[in-house]
Formats: structure tokens, sequence, C-alpha cells
């Protein structure tokens, strides 16, 4: 065999074996339960790739009964206080966060069930120590549940994120109108003059 046949036959070998991990890798991700992609699935009862109204009402109710599960499962304060010293450090939220996920990543951006957001953490710290004793342990998950609540209150209704008004939606349309609301949350609202 020359070099360049070699040498292609190894890199197509590497591509190939590439192409099979990131395949795995997503495979992985989309099949927790949380994931989006796999809510979406387990929503599309007819498996076309889109939802139809019934199909949403049914994604929903998916991601609420995966929020409950996550929320009562989520680590008591004497788990993460690794030190027994009575309060929990941001390292300490981080490492019992990840041990609870089985090591895996949370949300994005601490967002979704992941770590709590720096502003959050910051919120329920009340005496500015950079730590959370029990009661501000306590506020951090109210704060958390708040945020869940004005979350799916912003939730578009079907027919606002049919955008092609097809009767179907599409993930790209659902993940389009999922990030504007999410966006609108996050930009305060101004007074008009």
């Amino acid at each position: 065999m020359n070099t360049l046949m070699t040498k292609t036959l190894i890199l197509s070998s590497l591509l190939t074996l590439t192409t099979w991990a990131y395949a795995a890798e997503d495979t992985a991700t989309a099949q927790s339960s949380m994931h989006p992609k796999a809510l979406f699935a387990q929503a599309d009862k007819d498996g076309d790739g889109k939802l139809n109204s019934t199909e949403f009402a049914e994604l929903q109710s998916l991601r609420d009964a995966e929020m409950a599960k996550r929320q009562a499962a989520r680590p008591d304060f004497a788990t993460l206080d690794k030190d027994g010293d009575g309060l929990v450090s941001q390292d300490e939220m981080r490492a019992g966060m990840k041990a609870h996920r089985g090591g895996r990543h949370g949300g994005r951006g601490g967002q979704c069930g992941g770590e709590p957001r720096q502003g959050m953490l910051s919120q329920a710290d009340a005496d500015k120590n950079g730590t959370l004793s029990e009661s501000e342990y306590q506020q951090l998950l109210k704060l958390r549940q708040e945020r869940q609540a004005q979350m799916n209150a912003a939730t578009p209704d079907f027919k606002t994120l049919d955008t092609d008004k097809n009767g179907q939606l599409s993930q790209e349309e659902l993940r389009a109108g999922m990030h504007k609301s999410v966006k609108m949350m996050a930009t305060p609202a101004t007074d008009a003059e």
C-alpha cells in the first residue's frame, strides 16, 4: 500500500470513530430524562418529529413532572455541609450538586436544574458572608421555585409557538419560542414615560 492510501485510510478511520463518539455522546445526552430532546421525543407520540397541541400539552406535563422529581431529590442542607460547620460554601454547593447529578454537568450556565445562578446565591446569602446557613439555603430553594414558576407562567402557548401556523410544532419552533421567552424574562421591564 502506498503512503497516501495508508494516510487516507487512517484519517477516514479516525473521522468515523470521532463521528461515532459524538453520536454516542449526543444519544446519551438526549436520553437524559430532562434533556429537551428526550422530553420532545417522549411527547411526540406519533413519532413524526413535530408536536400537535395535545402532544405539546403532554410535553408540558412531562417537564413539570421531571421538575417536581428533581425538586424532591435535591440534596438537603446536611448533605451539602460536608465539613459540618453549619454553613454551605460555594465549593460545597458545587460538589454536592455535581454528586447529586452523578458527575454530570448541570443545566446551561447554572439554569434549568443545574447549580444555582450566582445571583440567586447572592440573593439568598442574607448576611453576605459568601456561605449559606440552613435558613439561607431554604431561601435559595424558595427562590428557585419562584423562578421556575415564573418560567412556567412565561411559557408561550401552542398558537404563539406555531409560527408557521401549520398546527404542528417543530423542535426549531419550540426552541426559538422558548429562547425568546427566556430572553424576555431576562430583560428588565422599562417604564414608559
